[in-house]
């Protein structure tokens, strides 16, 4: 599944927050007739009962973004696509 994370998903964003940081939001978008249940950990994410791998790229990016000495998160933080690969279902 492809996942598109936009600089409107970056700039709307909150840090440590699993269901309204940027890629929970691009997220949110890829279904946008349903409102799925979405987790977002450092290392995972989680929609409904099914958890998918995030890859080395996402997990920095999540871990950058919830730094609290990064103030100017727009100008840091660049728009992306990435693959979920699925993990595991519940």
């Amino acid at each position: 599944m492809q996942i598109q994370v936009t600089q409107v998903h970056i700039d709307n964003g909150i840090r440590e927050d699993v269901e309204q940081c940027p890629i929970a939001l691009a997220i949110c978008d890829h279904f946008p007739h349903s409102l799925p249940s979405i987790e977002v950990g450092n290392d995972y994410v989680q929609i409904n009962d099914t958890v998918y791998y995030l890859d080395d790229y996402v997990k920095e990016f999540i871990r950058n973004f919830d730094m609290p000495d990064n103030v100017y998160l727009g100008d840091e933080f660049e728009p992306f696509t990435f693959e979920l690969g699925l993990e595991q279902e519940f």
